[in-house]
């Protein structure tokens, strides 16, 4: 009971900062983060490496996405309130030597480019989009 009283505290919380900012016509901003994953000598691509996007302040949950058969993964985050946001992204192997080894896991930070915004008008509220490459190597752990 205690934990569904913990989990009610912080979503009123999170709408009483929020909410008010949706009603004074508050630019929205998406985000598309993608990338590839890499083995570091030879930049071979890595599939099957766990991607996870962490929770920050203005996000309250976590996501988690695979690269594929060409090391690429991605996300996509629509109505995200920071138009100055900087992402962690954990990239663990998680599926040891299938992929050619076992590599080392990376905590690393995708920061938006200001080059990378595109703006757009929807229902009169304006919108706007950032482009996020993040390409990282992993070492592989002998």
């Amino acid at each position: 009971m205690k934990t569904i009283n913990k989990v009610a505290v912080v979503s009123m919380i999170f709408m009483s900062i929020m909410l008010p900012s949706c009603e004074n016509n508050t630019e929205f901003a998406s985000y598309e983060i993608s990338g590839k994953i890499l083995e570091n000598v030879n930049s071979t691509p890595l599939k099957n490496i766990r991607v996870i996007r962490l929770s920050t302040d203005y996000l309250l949950f976590s996501d988690t996405t695979y690269t594929d058969s060409t090391g690429y993964y991605e996300f996509l985050l629509t109505d995200y309130f920071d138009k100055n946001a900087a992402f962690e992204l954990k990239i663990e192997d998680t599926d040891k030597n299938l992929n050619g080894g076992h590599f080392q896991s990376r905590s690393v930070f995708a920061q938006v480019d200001p080059e990378n915004w595109r703006f757009y008008t929807v229902d009169n509220q304006k919108r706007s989009i950032a482009t996020v490459v993040a390409d990282f190597k992993l070492q592989l752990i002998e």
